[in-house]
């Protein structure tokens, strides 16, 4: 296998990685602007004794303020993903991979993995997005 397969690899495992942290950024914001603005909501339609107006303009206000997340925190991101942006992270978090910052005189990928086959089981993958921020993410999706 050349080089250019295994980095296509990577930047798939990349693009995965980041497109699952984007899932749960917009999940946790998601369950974080439910929660808050239930509350709001529910103070709301308390203060006019729970009238019908206030419940339906409670429900219509939530409904249209969780569109809104969905749209900006969720499909946006995703839809913002794709190869090259995933290739630029990847670029930032390993500087092997950029040849105007190449390491030791060599210039490019073509040099740093010639003959080594491993760049798709390269411990710098971890440095797209840490597991520590992904599982930040899950937990605070799932406690809200």
């Amino acid at each position: 296998m050349n080089t250019r397969y295994h980095l296509d690899s990577y930047i798939k495992q990349v693009q995965k990685r980041l497109r699952i942290g984007a899932v749960l950024r917009g999940t946790a914001v998601f369950t974080s602007v439910a929660l808050a603005l239930t509350v709001v909501l529910v103070l709301f339609a308390n203060h006019y004794a729970f009238a019908s107006w206030t419940l339906t303009t409670s429900r219509v206000v939530l409904l249209i303020a969780l569109a809104l997340v969905i749209g900006f925190g969720l499909a946006l991101p995703l839809y913002g993903l794709n190869t090259r942006r995933a290739a630029g992270k990847a670029e930032r978090c390993d500087c092997r991979l950029d040849p105007r910052r190449a390491v030791d005189g060599t210039v490019g990928i073509d040099h740093q993995y010639a003959g080594h086959g491993a760049l798709s089981r390269d411990k710098s993958l971890a440095a797209t997005l840490p597991p520590d921020f992904l599982h930040w993410c899950c937990t605070a999706a799932l406690t809200i």
